[in-house]
């Protein structure tokens, strides 16, 4: 693969996440407690996602983001278009993959820049810093 248009996959990753994740209600079968559960996670992991979008758009390299494509398992990026291959319950897991594909790529760019300094420690401290500490705990422990 080329080397990442970075503008481009970030554009590609805030309209991916962006979407609906298209709950059906009839699948909680009478239960509107897990649906409401369901329904609060997605927009925690909506909110998780458009942070990592943010500080990873002027915080990566280009090489890191490939790295974190290159690794991922049911996330894709082809140079034009994003692809998820759903692992069980789509609505739960589609800004999670976006999430933890960006973590990734922030994780090694701070390693990177830390150089001899760059513990996981070190790297979750920064996390926490940046993040705080629920949305560094989600995705860089």
């Amino acid at each position: 693969m080329d080397t990442i248009d970075k503008e481009k996959l970030f554009s590609a990753l805030d309209a991916f996440i962006r979407q609906r994740p298209g709950f059906e209600y009839a699948n909680y079968m009478g239960a509107p407690e897990a649906y409401r559960a369901d329904a609060r996670t997605a927009t925690r992991q909506l909110r998780d996602a458009r942070e990592l979008v943010r500080v990873a758009r002027w915080d990566t390299s280009a090489d890191a983001l490939q790295y974190a494509f290159d690794t991922t398992r049911r996330l894709t990026w082809n140079g034009e278009r994003l692809d998820y291959t759903t692992g069980q319950y789509w609505p739960m897991e589609y800004r999670a993959a976006v999430a933890r594909a960006l973590a990734s790529a922030l994780w090694h760019t701070w390693r990177d820049r830390m150089g001899d300094s760059a513990t996981a420690d070190a790297i979750r401290r920064k996390a926490r810093d940046v993040f705080g500490r629920g949305l560094a705990r989600r995705y860089f422990s």
